[in-house]
């Protein structure tokens, strides 16, 4: 699987995409976040929301919105691999 560019420099970052490809493949992916729930997640962290509070005001799992602000500029990226 291709990964992006700047995964092959920073080895810790390849390791995280890593697990997260194989985490994938064995439970299954979520629906990604829209850009809705993304403007949203940025705001309440804004607000001094933390992931457990941010969660289920969504209806989202704790993982997805830590794993978005973890990956935020590269989230995009992942969650939509085949868009330009």
């Amino acid at each position: 699987m291709p990964y992006l560019a700047h995964a092959s420099v920073n080895p810790l970052y390849r390791k995280m995409l890593d697990q997260y490809h194989q985490h994938s493949a064995a439970m299954g992916l979520a629906k990604a976040l829209t850009e809705c729930e993304q403007g949203q997640i940025d705001l309440l962290v804004d607000m001094g929301q933390n992931q457990s509070q941010i969660a289920p005001f969504l209806g989202r799992s704790r993982c997805v919105v830590r794993n978005y602000m973890k990956l935020e500029d590269d989230y995009y990226q992942l969650a939509y691999p085949n868009a330009r």
